[in-house]
């Protein structure tokens, strides 16, 4: 599901596609939701070099549409984006590292999707404030950073990369850089918990594949794989 490919209707009202995003060579890879709320408002959750195709789409779904960066390390798309959505209400975690006067808060963000979707920002990381979304809905829980997930048929420099650079041995896994961004462990580890909560089958990571089956178990089994 790469470039100029169409959106999946994962479910009624909700969208995935993958795009590319190379870093170091590394095939990454960022996979982007679309939600379209009962009023016909529209959420983007994370973004990505979106096509002219893709900025139709968005518009297409009807009603305002709203932009969620959900972590300050996702930064490389954001002025492209904006410029593509002039009309957009745009919101970023706090510490995001580009500045605008159109940014919003997440808290905006989560009083105009009330009980519809939840945002959790993740505690105890001041220079990421990781946005999950969960959706009881769908049972789902969107991620961007906490978790990869690469299958086998990646690229050997891409399995190089995020084994030794990484550090990640078994997927989904946590990233080395990842891990050193956590100050507070007591408030990031309450963060884990709330997410374990949750009543959740589909996991969708912004780095790369879905999980849409047995979600739950797999997150709980990859925290516990990292010390969580």
């Amino acid at each position: 599901m790469e470039g100029s490919k169409a959106w999946d209707a994962i479910f009624e009202d909700v969208w995935l596609k993958q795009f590319p995003l190379n870093v170091f060579g590394c095939a990454l890879g960022r996979t982007v939701l679309i939600f379209r709320l009962k009023d016909g408002q529209i959420l983007v959750y994370s973004n990505a070099f979106f096509e002219a195709c893709d900025v139709d789409f968005i518009r297409s779904l009807g009603g305002a549409v709203h932009i969620l960066e959900n972590t300050c390390f996702h930064d490389t798309c954001t002025r492209i984006v904006l410029e593509q959505f002039p009309e957009a209400s745009y919101y970023v975690p706090e510490n995001f590292p580009i500045k605008n006067e159109r940014f919003k808060s997440v808290t905006e963000l989560q009083t105009i999707l009330q009980d519809e979707l939840h945002l959790i920002t993740l505690g105890g990381m001041p220079k990421v404030n990781e946005v999950a979304l969960f959706d009881p809905q769908n049972n789902l829980l969107g991620l961007a950073d906490l978790l990869f997930n690469f299958s086998s048929k990646k690229s050997w420099w891409t399995r190089f990369f995020l084994r030794n650079v990484s550090g990640i041995r078994e997927f989904p896994g946590m990233s080395r850089l990842f891990k050193t961004m956590i100050k507070d462990q007591k408030a990031f580890s309450d963060s884990m918990d709330q997410l374990r909560t949750l009543d959740f089958q589909h996991l969708i990571v912004s780095h790369n594949d879905p999980v849409f089956e047995n979600g739950k178990k797999v997150f709980e089994q990859a925290l516990e794989r990292n010390g969580f």
